[in-house]
């Protein structure tokens, strides 16, 4: 058998080989199934810690979220992960702050007063989101519109 010169090792049998796609199958196919000791669980996840996802991944993600049914049993424990949590003054900010710095939020302009969102001109009008966009396209209502 070949020996690396290094310390009398054996080379790496496959290092700088690509796989074929019927190989990369059947390692899938042998792996499916297994489930993760939680040793090996708590290593991949210290592993993933702090690592930033590029945008691509992220919209491959979603792309496979997108269109997924989850069923009724699967939302009620997600109902009952979320309740009695005490969401602080200062997280409420930051969840504003993010709605407001929201790309589909559009600031309006409605007797030259200026409103942050469609929404808030909607809720002081007390008309539907779909009126005021309406509105702000419209000739007719001239004082109505979007601000760039």
């Amino acid at each position: 058998m070949l020996k690396d010169i290094r310390k009398n090792k054996k080379p790496h049998g496959n290092k700088g080989k690509k796989r074929s796609e019927e190989t990369k199958l059947k390692i899938s196919l042998a792996h499916r199934g297994k489930k993760l000791s939680e040793s090996a669980k708590l290593k991949l996840s210290k592993n993933n810690k702090g690592k930033k996802l590029t945008q691509e991944t992220k919209d491959k993600i979603s792309k496979s979220n997108k269109g997924k049914i989850i069923s009724k049993d699967t939302r009620e424990r997600m109902s009952c992960s979320h309740k009695g949590k005490i969401i602080t003054k200062e997280t409420r900010e930051k969840i504003a702050q993010t709605h407001y710095n929201n790309k589909r939020t559009k600031p309006i302009s409605v007797y030259n007063i200026k409103y942050s969102s469609i929404s808030e001109v909607a809720r002081i009008f007390n008309i539907s989101r779909t009126c005021v966009i309406k509105r702000c396209k419209s000739l007719n209502f001239y004082s109505w519109e979007f601000v760039n």
